[in-house]
């Protein structure tokens, strides 16, 4: 079959137009497949969840002559920060029952009177070095609130409240044995207010006394 001329020069000419189009768009695709790459690898705690108690509180509370039932739950919300939610029980320690027996074995003083209380904690870390958070250094910001009621058993109503406020920011380090186990000591530097609230059933008054 002949071909013309004028059909021949428009086969070149489109040929000519669509081939460099269509390396140009190759060569780009390539550059930018390149350039990309890909998502991060996320990264994950080592465990999500961690319930933690405390022995020393039980014979040494903040408050003097109470001890504490001591339970915090850390929940990881990054991989290398958490929150802390902490929820104590104020009795009276161990102290409280035998030196008023050491000094005067003939007074029943404490038996005389209810002391009992409890504490509320919240605290949030940043795990900045650790890549098995909630395991390594951490620091950041921790509250407590902590009270106990003390009230003649056999009394008229008349009672002494006893706070402590606290706000810190707080540094210390956590370690991990094993699968299940960890273990942790910490200490900062923040504000405190200790004070006690007294009232009288009789005249119904309320006055407030710094500690």
């Amino acid at each position: 079959m002949r071909c013309r001329p004028g059909y021949l020069l428009f086969l070149l000419v489109m040929l000519g137009v669509v081939l460099p189009a269509y390396a140009q768009k190759t060569e780009t695709d390539t550059s930018a497949t390149r350039r990309f790459k890909g998502f991060r690898t996320p990264r994950f705690p080592s465990a999500d969840n961690v319930i933690k108690s405390n022995l020393i509180p039980i014979l040494f509370g903040q408050i003097p002559l109470c001890g504490e039932i001591r339970v915090t739950y850390e929940r990881m919300i990054w991989h290398n920060q958490s929150i802390s939610l902490g929820a104590s029980y104020n009795f009276p320690n161990l102290f409280a029952f035998v030196m008023p027996a050491i000094i005067n074995p003939n007074r029943t003083t404490l038996k005389r009177y209810s002391l009992r209380g409890a504490r509320i904690t919240f605290g949030y870390r940043y795990y900045p070095l650790s890549s098995e958070a909630p395991k390594g250094f951490f620091f950041g910001p921790y509250f407590s609130y902590n009270f106990v009621r003390i009230q003649e058993r056999h009394g008229n109503g008349s009672y002494e409240l006893v706070n402590y406020i606290n706000g810190s920011l707080i540094c210390g380090y956590q370690a991990k044995f094993g699968k299940h186990i960890f273990f942790e000591v910490f200490g900062g530097l923040g504000y405190k207010r200790n004070f006690s609230v007294f009232y009288d059933s009789r005249s119904k008054d309320k006055f407030t006394e710094d500690l």
